[in-house]
């Protein structure tokens, strides 16, 4: 059954945000909801768009800025996330230092999720200058006359449904930047990182509902299909790079 309200249902998801991120880091965050156009499209995003400061021993260190863009599902029942960003960078800096993103239709090939990673290796770039010409893309890069970037690079991330949560991302911060976390924060995200799978596996049930039923016949449970029968082919999120 659809939602009464998109706005409602943006409101509810940057609600949902704010109390994901400040369950982590101990304070208040602020996510807004704001329409793109006259249709239904969203962004919901920190209020700051330069980002969320992160602290480690009390000291500004890392900047972390988020934005969804979201409308209806395809069959116009749920919310759904069309583009996001989640960026990482120093207080210092504006360049992030990662970047984990999200296209639901990616143009040229590319990953619909991916991670860019901002660095420099000597290694890297030699490899992305003698690039084969197999695909567009890497035909550009290899008869392109400036240095390779890394971040150029899109490293893939599970495809649309099973792409990284917020929540993974929020550990890797405090893991490995060892930014100040609140107590207990392991336990809010282990219980966000839950909910986010649960809601991707059952759109990816919803993409291929004959191959979920066979799997439980499989393990013998009953399942009977719907009167017009099961829908046609795989969903194609869940075929997607």
């Amino acid at each position: 059954m659809r939602q009464p309200n998109l706005d409602e249902a943006a409101r509810h998801f940057a609600e949902q945000l704010s109390g994901t991120i400040g369950a982590v880091v101990g304070f208040d965050v602020a996510f807004t909801a704001t329409r793109l156009d006259e249709g239904d499209r969203l962004t919901v995003s920190t209020t700051d768009r330069m980002g969320i400061v992160l602290t480690a021993g009390r000291e500004p260190l890392l900047r972390l800025a988020v934005e969804f863009q979201c409308g209806w599902d395809a069959p116009g029942h749920f919310l759904a996330v069309h583009k996001s960003q989640v960026h990482v960078s120093s207080v210092e800096d504006r360049a992030p230092l990662h970047r984990y993103e999200f296209v639901k239709s990616p143009q040229s090939g590319i990953p619909c999720s991916h991670l860019h990673v901002h660095a420099h290796r000597d290694a890297f770039t030699h490899a992305m200058s003698r690039a084969g010409e197999r695909t567009p893309r890497a035909k550009r890069r290899a008869r392109g006359r400036a240095v390779g970037r890394v971040e150029d690079l899109h490293f893939p991330l599970g495809g649309a449904r099973f792409r990284p949560a917020l929540e993974d991302v929020l550990q890797m911060l405090v893991d490995e930047f060892g930014i100040d976390a609140a107590d207990h924060w392991e336990s809010h995200l282990a219980q966000g990182r839950q909910d986010w799978r649960h809601h991707q596996l059952a759109a990816a049930i919803r993409d291929n509902q004959k191959h979920a039923a066979d799997t439980l016949a499989g393990l013998g449970y009953t399942v009977e299909p719907p009167p017009e029968g099961y829908p046609e082919g795989p969903g194609r999120q869940v075929s997607s790079y």
